[in-house]
C-alpha cells in the first residue's frame, strides 16, 4: 500500500503542504514604503503613444483619498508581477509623461508596441521608483 494513495495520509500530506507553502509565500513579502511603491493594476495603452520599455503611471499622492492630489512618475522604475516568483517577473521601464493618458490613474499603463510588455497586463503590479 503506498502512502499517497490512503485517503487520510493523502489528506494529511496535502494540508502540511499547503500549510509550508503558505508559510514560504508570507515570509517572501517585502514590505514596500508606499512613498517608493504602490500595488496597482496594469493596463493598457489604447492611443498607442507608449513605445516599448515605456510605461505611464500617475498615482495619486494621500492612499485615502483616491484621484484627488495626482502625480506623475517619471525615470527609471521597477515593476514587479504579483506574486513574483521568477526574476522575470521584475522588469525594469522608463515611466514617461504622456498628456494623452492623463486619464489614467492609479494604474500602470504599458505600451501595447513590443514582444514582452502584455504578460503585465491586468496582473498587480508593484511600482517600485528607483532612487
Amino acid at each position: 500500500m503506498a502512502l499517497t494513495t490512503e485517503p487520510f495520509l493523502r489528506s494529511v500530506l496535502l494540508s502540511v503542504y499547503g500549510q509550508k507553502l503558505g508559510q514560504l509565500l508570507k515570509r517572501t513579502r517585502i514590505a514596500i514604503n508606499p512613498e517608493k511603491g504602490r500595488n496597482m493594476m496594469g493596463t493598457a495603452d489604447e492611443t498607442g503613444t507608449l513605445q516599448y520599455g515605456e510605461v505611464f503611471v500617475q498615482y495619486s499622492a494621500n492612499l485615502r483619498q483616491p484621484g484627488v492630489d495626482v502625480r506623475v512618475l517619471t525615470g527609471t522604475v521597477v515593476i514587479a508581477k504579483n506574486p513574483c516568483f521568477h526574476p522575470g517577473d521584475m522588469r525594469k521601464f522608463r515611466a514617461v509623461e504622456s498628456p494623452a493618458l492623463h486619464h489614467m490613474v492609479d494604474v500602470v499603463v504599458f505600451p501595447i508596441k513590443g514582444l514582452t510588455t502584455c504578460n503585465y497586463l491586468n496582473l498587480n503590479t508593484a511600482i517600485i521608483n528607483e532612487v
